[in-house]
């Protein structure tokens, strides 16, 4: 399981992923190229294929990366892998799903993978927080606050158990926080969470970091609900320049 939010890639990281993506091209048989997985799937391992879907989720090609995965939980099954793998696989896809919107699918991997994931590491592992961080963002889409609420508590009281209220681990647990109240329209709490967890973010992310840019555009809707448009536009100056990088 990794923390995704990190994963903006650098330019050395970039080229790397053309360069991967080149030798694919030349590795893979002439009718896989124009055919997605096809054959693919024949010729690579199942951590190979969640490997080169890692690729593509981490510039945000999830349509890319989905048959990829989906290729590589199978073959897992089918090699009956370690759990471990398994779990892997599995979560990957949760948070692809995700951020497709595919929201019923994400929480039916969210479910499974979490399950694997107390059998290998234990119920109280950072692993299991952050697949409950994931799950929470699936209700808050849903609409079901209750149980997106209570999946982000359990995941703040398996970090804190390892972390210090300062740290940056704990700190996007923190902005997810700030999210979920915005949403239910508990603006003065969400307010107090971001005021936490923001600068604790722009020293560890630092200020040119995508991840930063995300949590300055989730504080300036907050202040576009509380009317104060004059703060919302000055974080929004901050994090355009930054996403223009990353997406022109």
């Amino acid at each position: 399981m990794i923390t995704w939010d990190k994963q903006q890639p650098t330019g050395l990281q970039i080229l790397i992923i053309i360069l991967v993506l080149i030798v694919t091209s030349f590795v893979l048989p002439a009718s896989a190229s124009g055919a997605g997985v096809g054959r693919t799937e024949k010729a690579y391992s199942h951590a190979s294929l969640r490997a080169m879907a890692r690729v593509y989720m981490a510039s945000g090609n999830y349509a890319k990366a989905e048959p990829f995965l989906e290729s590589a939980l199978d073959k897992a099954k089918s090699a009956n892998a370690a759990n471990s793998e398994l779990c892997a696989c599995t979560l990957d896809l949760a948070y692809l799903y995700k951020n497709q919107g595919k929201l019923s699918e994400a929480e039916t991997m969210c479910h499974r993978g979490m399950e694997l994931q107390k059998d290998v590491y234990g119920s109280g592992h950072p692993f299991i927080a952050m697949t409950l961080r994931i799950l929470s963002d699936v209700y808050r889409g849903q609409g079901r606050f209750a149980e997106a609420t209570e999946s982000l508590e359990q995941a703040l009281k398996i970090m804190r158990a390892v972390a210090k209220e300062d740290d940056p681990e704990l700190a996007p647990f923190k902005v997810d926080m700030a999210r979920l109240l915005a949403a239910k329209g508990e603006l003065s709490q969400a307010e107090a969470c971001f005021d936490d967890a923001l600068p604790v973010i722009e020293d560890s992310y630092g200020p040119e970091h995508l991840y930063t840019a995300r949590v300055l555009t989730s504080v300036a809707g907050l202040y576009v609900l509380q009317g104060r448009f004059d703060r919302a536009e000055e974080l929004l100056f901050r994090a355009i320049p930054v996403q223009e990088k990353i997406y022109g």
